[in-house]
């Protein structure tokens, strides 16, 4: 006889199949997955209404389906699929407060879908935080909570995390925050430990994804400290580097593309901000003259990046105005 226990895995292996599959860029095998996830999961509900686990793996698969732009929900009707995030959310929420054995990674979920699905960055972080204080030394935990803090441009809280984490290496290698504690840096305006975290991540990391922005990024590192030399030679490593299935990675190629240098105060204003560093950002904002924006459409991104410190402190009257 079918199980409550085998119809949730065989739903979590399928869920797992099509994000690995998304990964790489097959589609169609990830569509298929999904589909196999979600059968699995009604499958489950139904038979086994008091099972409690499969409200994890639905909670996502719902969140996934009901965050689907509205013009495109035709194709998951066609496959006989349906979502809501609001349904998906109580699903995960039920269940990370139950206190089961699942309650730690469906909190994980929770609050990464309020990060990166939502865009709920603020809450997202505060609840990621607030499970960091109930598991210090938890590597996961530390790694996600940075990268959610970056988001929430928190950069001086996710350095926090991830120097607890590099200082704790028990376990598998997390490559990433290697490169998330690069970005920390460069935020900072600290240059030199950023390019060490970046050639770190690129000796460390096997894979394509975010190699072309590592270097782009450790190009910028040199520029934005003078040393235009150092940064070209990056800039041309960068050009052949990686892929582009990230959003960094497309971004550094398409900031390649444009051959125009980077102009050195609105790229420090814009990193600072990001960061959360507001006080260095208003300081090099405040030292900006004519002659370091000369072009008309350096000057239009000075407002703008005046405009976003504004946003980021809710000063949201002279926001508005620039």
């Amino acid at each position: 006889p079918v199980t409550a226990d085998a119809l949730f895995s065989l739903a979590e292996l399928r869920l797992q199949w099509a994000f690995t599959y998304l990964k790489f860029g097959h589609e169609v095998d990830a569509a298929w997955n999904i589909r196999q996830a979600y059968l699995q999961v009604q499958k489950c509900k139904e038979k086994f209404p008091e099972f409690a686990p499969i409200k994890k793996t639905s909670g996502v698969l719902e969140v996934m389906l009901g965050s689907i732009p509205e013009k495109y929900q035709w194709i998951i009707s066609m496959f006989g699929m349906e979502g809501s995030v609001e349904k998906g959310l109580r699903e995960l929420e039920s269940l990370k407060d139950a206190g089961s054995d699942l309650s730690f990674e469906t909190a994980l979920i929770y609050h990464l879908t309020q990060g990166f699905i939502l865009q709920q960055t603020a809450p997202a972080a505060g609840g990621l935080a607030q499970l960091i204080t109930q598991y210090p030394d938890q590597r996961l935990l530390l790694f996600l909570g940075g990268c959610v803090a970056i988001k929430n441009s928190e950069s001086e809280k996710a350095l926090g995390y991830f120097k607890t984490l590099h200082e704790n290496q028990n376990g598998l290698l997390i490559a990433y925050a290697d490169y998330q504690t690069g970005e920390v840096y460069l935020h900072k305006g600290e240059y030199k430990l950023s390019i060490e975290h970046y050639q770190k991540f690129l000796s460390h990391y096997t894979g394509s994804n975010y190699v072309k922005d590592a270097h782009y990024k450790i190009g910028i590192c040199y520029w934005l400290q003078g040393k235009s030399k150092d940064a070209r030679k990056y800039f041309t490593k960068a050009t052949t580097a990686g892929n582009e299935s990230t959003e960094a990675d497309r971004y550094a190629a398409r900031s390649l593309a444009e051959k125009t240098d980077p102009n050195i105060k609105l790229s420090k204003i814009r990193y600072a901000t990001d960061g959360g560093y507001y006080t260095q950002a208003e300081t090099i904002i405040a030292s900006v003259t004519d002659t370091d924006i000369p072009s008309k459409k350096e000057k239009t991104e000075f407002v703008y990046r005046k405009a976003r410190l504004f946003h980021k402190k809710n000063a949201l009257t002279d926001a508005k105005q620039n």
